[in-house]
């Protein structure tokens, strides 16, 4: 739950900083969404994921994604239904 609130809080700081780069500015909102005492692998994390849904919302937006029939098809195969 807690990478939940760190990711909301992020969004909403990259939506309210306007003059630096994009890049810079996810940086900046995700260092200060985290805790003072996180790590560098804590921070290493939430960039990976943060990334990954970047990434995936991107792709959906570009008709990447599966419909719910493509899903079950798929999975039916794996699962010998």
């Amino acid at each position: 739950m807690a990478l939940t609130g760190a990711i909301l809080k992020f969004m909403e700081r990259i939506q309210s900083e306007k003059n630096m780069s994009p890049a810079k500015q996810q940086v900046i909102s995700l260092l200060d969404s985290l805790p003072d005492d996180c790590s560098l692998d804590d921070i290493q994390y939430h960039l990976y994921v943060l990334t990954k849904v970047k990434n995936s919302e991107e792709r959906i937006k570009a008709g990447g994604s599966l419909s719910q029939e493509d899903v079950k098809q798929r999975l039916s195969k794996w699962l010998g239904r």
